[in-house]
């Protein structure tokens, strides 16, 4: 009989040991899962660009505008100070417009239609360079508001009548600007002899 209760007890031990083991095994398993979720939850995300901030690229198209926005003021001023100096050593005055370039008005001798906005009317102007060569001349029938002409002279033809003429002392971003025409070189300041008819 104690070696039936000793067989006894040393089955219900062995049993005992199983299930600690099994438990063992568990919480093993457990802690395993447990450090794996933690080292994948806090390993360190790559920083992301915020949707409100640009990236490089665009920040570089952005200071290569602000660059040449700057040159072309610069630039701006150097043909002002140009004209200037050009219309200081002129006999006749010139006015400034409001709007950057310098003129001598020449009305007709009898008062005839005022232009407007939306006149048709028949223009020559002959754009000379401020050392007096011919860059160009053009003749045609353009309507006012149309943006048909340069910005300078549909801005002086709007302060003439039909028949008046004008010489204009005009800044290279007021006629044709950075690009030029092929004649007139990009910036280029002109005197231009217009008349309307």
């Amino acid at each position: 009989m104690r070696e039936a209760s000793r067989q006894e007890g040393l089955s219900l031990h062995i049993s005992d040991l199983m299930k600690q083991s099994q438990r063992k095994t568990i919480t093993e398993w457990g802690l395993a899962v447990l450090l794996l979720l933690m080292s994948v939850s806090c390993a360190k995300q790559r920083p992301q660009i915020p949707s409100n901030r640009p990236d490089e690229t665009e920040q570089q198209e952005q200071k290569t505008a602000q660059n040449l926005a700057q040159a072309n003021q610069i630039a701006a001023q150097q043909a002002l100070d140009e004209l200037r100096r050009y219309a200081d050593a002129c006999t006749e005055p010139y006015q400034s417009s409001d709007l950057g370039y310098m003129y001598r008005h020449y009305p007709a001798s009898q008062a005839r239609q005022q232009i407007t906005d939306t006149t048709t009317l028949t223009i020559s102007y002959w754009v000379y360079s401020l050392q007096d060569s011919l860059c160009g001349y053009t003749s045609a029938t353009v309507q006012m508001g149309r943006k048909q002409i340069p910005e300078a002279i549909e801005d002086m033809l709007l302060q003439m009548q039909r028949g008046d003429s004008a010489t204009l002392l005009v800044p290279w971003y007021l006629l044709y600007g950075r690009s030029g025409n092929g004649l007139v070189a990009p910036y280029m300041q002109t005197r231009v002899e217009l008349s309307a008819q």
